[in-house]
């Protein structure tokens, strides 16, 4: 909990996010996308949770960062 991972789903996206909570069920992922709102001009990053079941997953892999 807490790592930075990459995550392959059955459906073919790829997501990158912050791994939050795992259950036996499946785990919470956290990703940044843009959005834009209605009235204004550029999008703005927001953070939004992902929940995921083990069955809609293909593989999950760590990124590490070398800063």
């Amino acid at each position: 909990q807490g790592d930075d991972v990459e995550v392959l789903t059955a459906d073919g996206r790829k997501l990158k996010g912050t791994l939050e909570e795992v259950t036996p069920e499946g785990f919470d992922l956290v990703v940044t996308e843009k959005v834009k709102h209605e009235g204004e001009k550029r999008p703005r990053l927001e953070q939004r949770p992902v929940r995921l079941t083990y069955t809609e997953v293909k593989w999950t892999k760590y990124l590490i960062d070398f800063k």
